[in-house]
């Protein structure tokens, strides 16, 4: 008699699949709590950020008496507009107090304006911005290390001195004297007398009455 012999079937392998589906669902788990923390640590920073961008500061004085305005800054821009009201207006902003020494007294017809480190011997400089609204007839000496220099309304003689920045001169009638050391001085004057010197930059002035 033929006798058939009964294959036996291997058993086929059993594939990982509920294991593979852990493995993902433990990957989302961790990208959504790494999501969650970045957030997280971003609304925390977000204040302290807001925070850095520096402080303000303002001071009034009457501008009868002012006669000379003087401005210094040594990293920050300078902004001073002539003004025909009842006061004269200081603003310093942007400031990293911890590095600033900051001065605005008004003595003997003179308002004396500086954002200046707080130590000489100290390496970091003051970041500060200042803005200034004075008496149109006074007699203006801005000088920035590291800033613009945006001076405009004003009838006495203006100076200005950068080291880096643009120097914008808008409306003035007295006698000008201009330096910059890297950048460009623009505006219109209308001065007879008028001395301009630039290291490297262009110099675009118009409304002159004198020779520059």
């Amino acid at each position: 008699a033929h006798i058939q012999k009964e294959r036996r079937l291997e058993p086929i392998p059993k594939l990982d699949i509920h294991h593979g589906s852990k493995r993902r669902n433990m990957h989302r788990m961790q990208e959504r709590i790494m999501r969650k923390l970045m957030v997280g640590l971003l609304l925390i920073s977000a204040p302290a950020a807001a925070g850095s961008a520096g402080e303000r500061e303002s001071r009034t004085f009457s501008p009868e008496a002012i006669q000379e305005i003087s401005v210094e800054t040594e990293v920050g821009s300078i902004e001073i507009v002539g003004i025909a009201t009842g006061y004269a207006q200081v603003e310093f902003l942007d400031i990293a107090r911890e590095q600033c020494q900051l001065t605005a007294e008004a003595k003997d017809g003179a308002l004396t304006v500086s954002a200046v480190r707080k130590a000489q011997s100290s390496r970091i400089n003051c970041p500060a911005r200042v803005r200034i609204l004075g008496p149109i007839r006074a007699n203006v000496d801005a000088h920035s290390g590291m800033g613009n220099i945006d001076i405009s309304s004003i009838s006495g003689n203006v100076k200005t001195r950068t080291g880096t920045g643009k120097t914008s001169l808008r409306l003035l009638k007295g006698a000008l004297t201009a330096d910059a050391g890297k950048g460009s001085i623009v505006g219109t004057a209308s001065s007879q007398d008028v001395k301009i010197q630039v290291g490297t930059g262009s110099v675009d002035l118009k409304g002159l009455l004198g020779s520059a």
